[in-house]
């Protein structure tokens, strides 16, 4: 039973190992969990980054485009109070170009600024005094204005400019009208699209990313890149064009109705006028540098916790290789080498923990003497292999019979062995004692120097009640001497017999 107990006192360093290995558990979410932590956040500050740059691009955008414009429409309102002057063409041509056109914007968008009466004839030209030849009656921006006192400043759909060798235009028109209100015609500006897209195309833009011009039917005016072949002209009706178009400002994120694909959108009004102007990132290219750094990130924190599992387990198996020589070190301090019983150290230590017990607890405690009757004549006669063989022999009985957990069987020493029955009286102690006489006498082990012929036992027992004793530091040793002493008994009254005492 003291193998046990050695075994038990071994099972705290695998105890400790299970609390490293929580702690190595521990430190491996703990560090998993900041790393993830500061992905989720470098991933934030990238989107937000992506966001401040899509609004400041749109916005310095908005504002170039818008102020163009207004320079136009500046000039445009110079030209329509210009032809409110009377007699205005009673004046030599050069004079009148003069009053309608000294205004004219310096725009790197502007084609030119014309007017047209209410045939749709041009009848003046910023282009020079000499008036172009051109009806715009069947123009929408034209037509407009002819339909609507109230149309305001109108934004034509694209057409190829004539005038200017084909080049995609735009027309900007406002109504000229008389003083009952009677439509005379129409002030129209040309801007050039392409220069719209020369200033797109000087903006850095990622792989599937794009901006984009539109009028607020959802035409394309504008895109930077260009569109593929085959891609829709306009986007009117689409879920994102709607949204951004009834938001008028703002940055969401939601799919291409081009190619599907997930985007950022970042949207303004130039200016207020009726444009649109978009950034659409592609969400992919904002979350690439930030997926490269998060697989590196995830990739050295997996290698880490790797490297502390490791470790752990490395320094837990060195800790139980350890515990287990210690624990087999520490059996062996305590046990006989040829029974594998526990040897009289292991026995001591025993009697005074069983003792200090019963005295606790009020219960009798018995202790067996044993020695192997003319042992000696047994090794001269058949040698001491044969001597070692019963000796395990009488051993394996003597642990059969104590079974309790509490019961400690030992080899005292040569010959002789012993077995602490706590709890047990005497009554209890002879009935053990007669069980293994008659176990050995099963054995029928020859033994030529007995005069039985048979291999036999002499056994001494001692019972005791430790609250009847008086307390002092020899009290346990009473209960082995007084067993010695009925073995020694036993022996002279002609061995193979049972003797018992009381230790008063």
């Amino acid at each position: 039973m003291v193998l046990e107990q050695v075994e038990r006192e071994a099972g705290s360093p695998a105890r400790f190992g299970r609390r490293l290995n929580l702690l190595a558990l521990g430190i491996a979410l703990g560090v998993m969990g900041v790393i993830g932590a500061s992905l989720w956040q470098s991933r934030q500050d990238a989107w937000d980054s992506a966001e401040i740059g899509a609004r400041n691009v749109i916005a310095a955008l908005g504002r170039d485009i818008g102020g163009n414009i207004r320079l136009v429409e500046a000039a445009m309102q110079g030209v329509a109070d210009g032809l409110a002057l009377p007699h205005l063409w009673d004046y030599p041509d050069d004079v009148r170009y003069l009053i309608l056109f000294d205004r004219s914007a310096r725009s790197p968008y502007l084609h030119s600024i014309m007017v047209f009466d209410a045939a749709g004839e041009a009848v003046a030209d910023s282009n020079g005094i000499a008036v172009r030849r051109l009806n715009v009656a069947e123009r929408d921006f034209f037509q407009v204005h002819r339909a609507a006192a109230d149309a305001g400043l109108f934004l034509s759909q694209p057409f190829p400019n004539r005038l200017h060798d084909g080049a995609t235009s735009i027309a900007i028109s406002r109504r000229l009208q008389g003083a009952d209100g009677s439509f005379r015609g129409v002030v129209a500006a040309t801007l050039s699209l392409s220069a719209v897209q020369q200033r797109l195309a000087g903006i850095a833009l990622a792989e599937n990313s794009s901006l984009n011009l539109f009028a607020l039917d959802g035409s394309i005016l504008v895109r930077q890149p260009p569109l593929p072949g085959g891609a829709p002209l306009s986007l009117g009706g689409t879920p994102t064009f709607e949204r951004i178009k009834a938001e008028r400002e703002g940055v969401f994120t939601g799919s291409s109705a081009i190619d599907g694909s997930l985007k950022l959108y970042a949207f303004t009004r130039p200016e207020g006028l009726p444009l649109i102007l978009d950034a659409a990132l592609s969400t992919r290219e904002i979350m690439q540098p930030w997926l490269r750094k998060a697989a590196i990130l995830a990739a050295l924190s997996l290698l880490l916790c790797g490297a502390v599992v490791v470790l752990t387990f490395l320094f837990q198996r060195e800790l139980t290789r350890r515990s287990r020589l210690e624990a087999a070190l520490a059996a062996l301090a305590v046990t006989d080498a040829l029974t594998g019983l526990a040897n009289r150290r292991a026995m001591d230590q025993a009697l005074e923990r069983e003792w200090r017990a019963a005295r606790r607890n009020g219960r009798p405690i018995s202790f067996m003497m044993i020695d192997l009757d003319w042992f000696k004549q047994f090794n001269d006669f058949y040698g001491h292999t044969d001597g070692d063989q019963a000796l395990r022999a009488v051993a394996g009985l003597l642990l059969d019979i104590a079974r309790r957990p509490r019961d400690q069987a030992a080899r005292y020493g040569g010959e002789e062995f012993c077995l602490l029955m706590p709890e047990t009286d005497a009554a209890g102690a002879r009935s053990v004692a007669r069980a293994l006489q008659a176990a050995v006498g099963r054995l029928a082990m020859p033994h030529a120097g007995s005069p039985s012929g048979l291999l036999s036992l002499s056994i001494g027992l001692a019972t005791a009640d430790p609250r009847l004793q008086e307390p002092g530091p020899e009290d346990a040793l009473q209960l082995v001497e007084a067993a010695d002493r009925a073995l020694y008994r036993a022996k002279a009254a002609g061995r193979d017999r049972i003797e018992a005492r009381s230790v008063a």
